[in-house]
């Protein structure tokens, strides 16, 4: 058995991802009952993801150096034009995986970060896949104060590597609690994002209010966010408000499906904003001083985060 098929134990049966990036056996069918969804399962799914982003270009980078590995493109760290960062959601799931059931029984394609890289790259962007999950956020205990590795990791990410690397235009892709990792990324670097970043999807994510004193976050947040939300609403539709994003539905109440829903509407909402574009306007940190007038304290969505 090569590094491209799994052996299930479960079902005495072996498995890969065909050409349309479906997990099935020799047969062309997927995982039955009794199939093992477990640790070395995802162990053994993340390192062929990992291996196929590495071959559309990415590179591997540890941070710090006994920190944990990041994924980029050559020139994501060198003052790019149009960077996407993408933020995966909590659990199990490491760099490049939005869910690991998601790609046993809807496709790799569907539970993966590979179609937004490619999506990225038709459009000249250069890429970074962070791995909030991994425990060596631990480093930065000292340095962040919160008790989630995950926005440990991101904040020491921006700080250390995305800021001081000057990329022009940012767009942000998060799912689940890594929507709360971005806010709080925007609540500290809020003089660097406003003229930076263009566009953030969310898919059913969490978000706290963005709020700073002094600075009119919240407006901004909600020019510049979009959050795809699990609903039984047809997909797309516009939802209430959330406290930092504008809301539409993600055409499903299962989680861990909400970013493949989401997709066909995600790259257009970047579009938008000036993916597909060599050159875009920018916001001035100056046109957002003061104090937000509206603020949504209501409806504050939490999402049901029961990860596969």
């Amino acid at each position: 058995m090569n590094s491209e098929e799994w052996y299930d134990t479960g079902t005495k049966t072996t498995f890969h991802f065909d050409d349309n990036g479906m997990f099935v056996d020799s047969n062309g069918k997927g995982p039955q009952k009794g199939f093992k969804n477990n640790g070395k399962f995802s162990d053994w799914l993340h390192n062929l993801v990992v291996n196929r982003i590495k071959k559309l270009g990415l590179i591997e980078k540890c941070h710090p150096e006994n920190g944990a590995p990041i994924y980029h493109t050559s020139n994501a760290f060198n003052s790019p034009e149009k960077l996407l960062v993408i933020i995966q959601g909590t659990g199990r799931v490491r760099a490049g995986v939005w869910s690991v059931g998601v790609c046993a029984y809807s496709g790799i394609n569907a539970g993966s970060v590979l179609p937004d890289i490619i999506e990225a790259q038709k459009r000249g962007m250069e890429v970074i896949v962070l791995n909030p999950n991994d425990p060596r956020s631990d480093i930065f205990m000292t340095r962040y104060r919160t008790n989630l590795g995950m926005i440990r990791h991101t904040l020491a990410v921006f700080e250390d590597l995305i800021i001081p690397s000057d990329p022009k235009r940012v767009f942000i892709l998060c799912h689940s609690l890594s929507g709360e990792c971005t806010i709080a990324m925007i609540r500290r670097f809020h003089m660097w994002v406003i003229p930076h970043i263009k566009a953030v999807a969310m898919t059913d994510a969490y978000e706290s209010p963005p709020i700073v004193e002094g600075v009119k976050m919240t407006s901004w947040s909600k020019q510049h966010f979009h959050n795809w939300i699990c609903s039984d609403k047809e997909i797309n539709s516009p939802l209430p408000e959330g406290t930092a994003s504008i809301h539409f539905s993600a055409g499903t109440k299962d989680h861990s499906l909400s970013t493949a829903k989401a997709r066909p509407f995600i790259w257009p909402f970047f579009d938008e904003n000036g993916a597909d574009k060599e050159t875009d306007e920018l916001d001035k940190f100056e046109d957002y001083i003061g104090d937000d007038i509206y603020i949504n304290p209501i409806f504050h969505y939490i999402p049901y985060c029961n990860i596969a």
